[in-house]
């Protein structure tokens, strides 16, 4: 009797150091996935507003030679972009906080779409 309620403990001991370690491993699993598509995006991002800027200075340019003023070219540009940051603003729940929301969960919670022969426990 004594002996079988001893194994008892022993296994529901070595299960729940188990089950420790998997959701430790699991944790760390999402933050390395959460990171590293931070990492790609902030790079991503890096490289296209590098790009956009130099876009920016080529299409004020060429707008002071079509209107005939620099001053005139690079403000058409900054008043661009004074009125895509209202329409940003006035839509970043829908267009950054909810996307961002959506990735974070799907990461943390498991979306089912990684297939990688990962067994149930």
């Amino acid at each position: 009797m004594k002996s079988s309620i001893h194994k008892i403990v022993v296994s529901l001991k070595r299960y729940l150091l188990l089950q420790r370690q998997y959701v430790v491993l699991s944790f760390a699993e999402k933050l390395t996935m959460l990171l590293s598509a931070l990492v790609v995006g902030l790079m991503v991002l890096a490289l296209l507003l590098m790009s956009l800027l130099f876009v920016s200075f080529a299409v004020a340019v060429w707008l002071s030679d079509v209107l005939g003023s620099l001053v005139a070219g690079f403000a058409v540009v900054a008043l661009f972009y004074v009125l895509l940051s209202f329409m940003i603003y006035a839509n970043r729940k829908r267009w950054i906080a909810d996307p961002i929301a959506n990735l974070v969960a799907s990461l943390m919670l498991g979306d089912g779409k990684r297939n990688d022969n990962k067994t149930e426990v």
